[in-house]
């Protein structure tokens, strides 16, 4: 690009040649011919069993004419083994200073009761109000759970400290504690606008951290995954969507669609370095839009 080559020609490289012609690369690049050594810590395995079981029930009652009150509730029990077979790297610590490598084993089960419960107001066929209640699980991504470590070879300078990084097998799901109020308004066909207010009681939400550990007599500034312990998310989200009606025959199927979120999140575990800070990953703002067509089963 100009602005960074300074007006200079450059080039971008085949992707089919990169896949297909990896010795001249390597070659290129004065690297050993023929494929990298096998390397343990990029392989690791996961194996797991969930035994599930839930009911549910409705209810209603009518209050006359168009109104009723209805809704839903139940609860869904979950139980989930799970082992994790990896391997951990110390750099040059080995013979020779080769790498040395350690097999890591973890095991844990868990057990979740997740409770629901909704209901809904309806004042009119076109007006409504809902509130719900549910405990959700999202358990941690497979990436996270990596239990291999690779930890830097130690050296004889001891104002340097070493550092180290990985998964961490140990994290626990990531609990939620979930509360919805919605205010909906129909009209016309398939259309609405809707206001919705929500409120998050999060606990053992996974992010990033540096920690100071000892292994083997030795300290490092190991990088992983973590679980925070407490952290809150609450918000507004406007959203609408409405059909041209009055458009001619055919072009009556067009519309629009579109929602506006605002979100407040924040770390609430005491005494921990992120206590204030927003979550990550969490937008402040955001929004979505859109152009619709439903005509004649085409959508």
């Amino acid at each position: 690009l100009p602005h960074i080559t300074t007006g200079a020609h450059g080039s971008t490289p085949n992707p089919a040649y990169l896949l297909n012609n990896t010795g001249d690369l390597r070659a290129r690049y004065r690297a050993p011919a023929g494929d990298p050594a096998w390397d343990p810590t990029r392989n690791y395995e996961a194996a797991e069993k969930t035994w599930a079981a839930y009911v549910q029930g409705k209810y209603q009652i009518d209050l006359g004419g168009s109104s009723l009150i209805d809704g839903l509730v139940g609860i869904r029990l979950v139980d989930t083994q799970r082992t994790l077979d990896g391997t951990s790297r110390v750099i040059g610590a080995g013979p020779n200073n080769t790498d040395l490598f350690n097999p890591i084993s973890r095991s844990t089960r868990d057990f979740y009761a997740l409770p629901n419960a909704s209901i809904r107001f309806r004042a009119t066929p076109e007006l409504q109000f809902r509130a719900s209640y549910a405990k959700t699980v999202a358990r941690p991504t497979f990436g996270d759970l990596n239990p291999g470590l690779s930890l830097a070879a130690p050296g004889g300078n001891p104002n340097v400290r070493l550092a180290g990084s990985g998964g961490n097998p140990d994290l626990r799901a990531q609990m939620s504690d979930n509360f919805d109020v919605t205010a909906e308004y129909y009209f016309g066909r398939s259309s609405y606008v809707s206001v919705a207010g929500y409120y998050r009681k999060l606990k053992d939400r996974v992010a990033p951290s540096n920690s100071v550990q000892v292994i083997n007599g030795q300290t490092y500034l190991i990088t992983q995954p973590r679980n925070l312990g407490s952290s809150k998310l609450k918000g507004i989200e406007v959203a609408g969507q409405a059909f041209f009606d009055f458009l001619p025959e055919g072009f009556d199927g067009l519309g629009v669609m579109g929602t506006f979120t605002l979100a407040d999140s924040k770390v609430t575990t005491p005494d921990d370095p992120l206590e204030g800070k927003e979550l990550l990953g969490v937008s402040k703002y955001s929004y979505t839009a859109g152009a619709l067509y439903e005509k004649y089963g085409i959508t």
